[in-house]
């Protein structure tokens, strides 16, 4: 968002936005501006969750043995 953001300022089209804080700042003041920040939020925090119980718990059961098999 932040590189279609600064190519629309390149261009004359953009407003004053000049890094990812007011980035932020135009998606929230969009329509559903808020709701789109949640979703994009909730899913980071997701993906970071889903990757610490990969790096500790081994879901996919690749357990590897000792041995370097």
């Amino acid at each position: 968002m932040i590189g279609v953001l600064a190519v629309q300022q390149a261009f004359g089209a953009g407003g004053d936005t000049s890094g990812s804080r007011e980035a932020l700042e135009q998606i929230a003041l969009g329509p559903f501006g808020t709701t789109a920040l949640a979703v994009v939020t909730l899913g980071l925090a997701g993906y970071t969750l889903w990757r610490l119980v990969q790096a500790f718990a081994d879901p996919e059961a690749d357990a590897r043995d000792h041995d370097g098999k």
